[in-house]
């Protein structure tokens, strides 16, 4: 109930407010190249702010001498940006801190050797791992385009996502007690995720690895 009416709703307006700001700032045939995407709605923004246009509520009251021009336009490009970092720095910071949280669990329960040390060694472990994690993003960032990191992630999302369903239909069938497995529809649903999400990835790879020159063209 929580997931269905306060979780699914939130979801669709996180996606629905970025998607509506840009359709409205942006004007059709707008240009993006691999360096700019982030920007171009803050852009838009920007630019109506500082010469708002005849149609707009500012302009039909008179209001667009006083809260509009370049100055206020840079403030309110400045000020879109700057709410684009604090929505994706803490789901960043979030993001970071539980995968690396799963993978030192794995690691301390797989791996004995890693038991025989006492257990305050985890924090050493932690941010071992943090710091190894940061270095292999920013060489990652250095290293490629923004849109080639984009293309990579969304990649290898789809890809576990369908693994993260298959995963859960087995240990939730083999390992949980029988009256807590849940039912064949439940499970049902699962299967059929799991599927989608697999062969999208499938789908959306193989363009992606012909673009970069991974794989060759076939030819039927």
């Amino acid at each position: 109930r929580d997931q269905m009416f306060v979780w699914v709703p939130a979801c669709f307006l996180g996606v629905a407010l970025p998607s509506m700001l840009s359709v409205e700032f942006l004007q059709r045939g707008t240009e993006a190249d691999k360096w700019n995407t982030a920007a171009l709605t803050a852009n838009g923004v920007g630019n109506c702010v500082a010469d708002p246009p005849d149609h707009v509520l500012m302009s039909i009251t008179g209001l667009s001498n006083v809260f509009s021009g370049e100055t206020v336009g840079n403030v309110f490009w400045g000020l879109t940006l700057f709410c684009g970092f604090i929505v994706l720095g803490p789901s960043m910071v979030t993001t970071i801190d539980g995968i690396l949280r799963r993978w030192i669990d794995v690691l301390w329960t797989a791996l004995p050797a890693l038991r025989e040390y006492d257990t305050s060694f985890i924090k050493h472990l932690y941010f071992r791992m943090l710091v190894l994690y940061s270095v292999i993003g920013t060489f990652m960032i250095w290293a490629n385009e923004p849109v080639v990191l984009l293309k990579i992630a969304t990649l290898l999302f789809n890809f576990a996502l369908g693994f993260s369903c298959f995963h859960t239909i087995v240990v939730n069938t083999r390992l949980l007690p029988p009256k807590l497995r849940p039912n064949w529809f439940i499970c049902g649903g699962m299967l059929l995720s799991g599927c989608f999400f697999t062969l999208l990835g499938v789908v959306s790879a193989i363009p992606t690895l012909r673009e970069m020159g991974l794989l060759a063209e076939v030819e039927l």
